[in-house]
């Protein structure tokens, strides 16, 4: 939620290659449980067309494992079946998960589909497979410009470790709504939240349906300090979660990005402010 609201939408920019397909249907179970419709748009840059005339320039086929000269016409029609086929792969995950998802075809850069969003929504980030993949411009402009926007952002790892654990919320105090989110996804999941500080201490449990209030720590267990990604790692060594829940700026893009692939689970940096009494 916003100020006073709720989370409004799943933003997610479908990804190029096949094999990051697993991530979409992620999205999609995650649109449901938090009870949002799914926005999906493919990019079309205009950019990467003209790179074709420079003779310079390569593109790795990664199904062929080979670098090859760029062609126009071929990368025009590689891109109108891109985008075919990840409407149809968007179809799917939404059927499965029970959702209404939107398509867009977005002729312009990342940065242009990130302008979109909106104050409530949730980019979400799919981290490629391929390591390749996680360096192109495309992926990275889009990450970046997702964590500057003014939006809560879903971080998904390439491939996600675990679909049963608790739902880790890291607060900086007993009215933190990283709680009240937390909460809310733990019961939807069935799973328990546990709260952790930004120390990285343990400080409330609670068990599914509970409510949300229940067994806070009082205002010393709240030290003030930033969350630092090494304690914060430390900090999950034992927990098996299967969610993390952080403030929004309370982790930078790398530090988020690895911790979701080394932990095998989405992480949400939510932008959500504590509800007007």
């Amino acid at each position: 939620m916003t100020q006073g609201g709720t989370f409004k939408r799943m933003i997610i920019n479908l990804p190029q290659s096949p094999s990051d397909y697993a991530g979409v249907r992620t999205v999609a179970e995650l649109s449901k449980l938090i009870g949002v419709d799914l926005v999906a748009t493919f990019l079309e840059d205009p950019e990467l067309i003209g790179l074709s005339a420079l003779r310079c320039v390569r593109e790795l086929r990664t199904a062929e494992r080979a670098w090859r000269s760029l062609d126009a016409e071929q990368l025009a029609r590689d891109l109108e079946r891109a985008a075919v086929a990840a409407r149809q792969q968007l179809a799917e995950a939404a059927q499965a998960s029970n959702i209404h998802a939107s398509f867009q075809l977005v002729r312009g850069t990342a940065e242009d589909v990130a302008l979109q969003v909106q104050p409530g929504d949730i980019v979400a980030l799919i981290e490629p497979r391929h390591p390749v993949e996680r360096i192109t411009r495309q992926f990275t402009s889009f990450a970046e410009s997702a964590f500057k926007a003014a939006s809560s952002v879903m971080v998904i790892p390439s491939r996600v470790g675990r679909r049963r654990g608790p739902i880790v919320s890291i607060a900086a105090g007993a009215a933190d709504p990283t709680i009240a989110a937390g909460s809310a996804i733990a019961r939807a999941m069935n799973e328990r939240l546990v709260v952790l500080n930004r120390a990285g201490r343990r400080v409330s449990t609670q068990h599914a349906g509970a409510d949300p209030q229940a067994g806070q720590a009082g205002a010393g267990e709240w030290p003030p300090e930033p969350i630092q990604a090494q304690t914060l790692f430390a900090a999950l060594a034992d927990l098996k979660e299967r969610l993390l829940v952080i403030p929004r700026g309370g982790l930078d893009w790398p530090s988020a990005r690895m911790i979701a692939s080394l932990r095998g689970i989405p992480i949400l940096a939510t932008d959500l402010q504590e509800a007007a009494a």
